[in-house]
């Protein structure tokens, strides 16, 4: 084994020992995974998501989650616009996705130094 994979052997038995570390990434792929799970939805739930994110922003203004709120909701906007502008990919006539498999997870940066 060659010296940078003992770094990254080393690197990633530090980070898995530590609590906020294993916190943090799980914080990110859900972020990462809620994200993905939108772009496989049908319109309608797209919609429901988007107009749920609204409700609770005018239910609670001065939420600490706002901004979170409006990006998600927006995200759900973008989404639905570029949903307009095209068929949309791996949808039956149903509206129903016909993709059974989840999106392959998305690649981490390289932690080497």
């Amino acid at each position: 084994m060659g010296e940078a994979d003992q770094r990254v052997k080393q690197h990633i038995h530090t980070a898995l020992g530590e609590r906020s570390t294993r916190v943090g990434v799980l914080i990110v792929q859900g972020i990462a995974n809620s994200i993905d799970l939108i772009e496989e939805q049908p319109t309608a739930v797209i919609e429901a998501v988007s107009e749920h994110a609204d409700k609770l922003l005018r239910e609670e203004p001065k939420s600490p989650r706002r901004e979170i709120r409006e990006a998600f909701k927006n995200y759900c906007q973008h989404i639905l616009a570029k949903l307009g502008d095209r068929p949309r990919a791996g949808l039956s006539h149903s509206g129903r996705s016909s993709r059974c498999a989840p999106a392959p997870p998305r690649r981490w940066p390289d932690c080497a130094p």
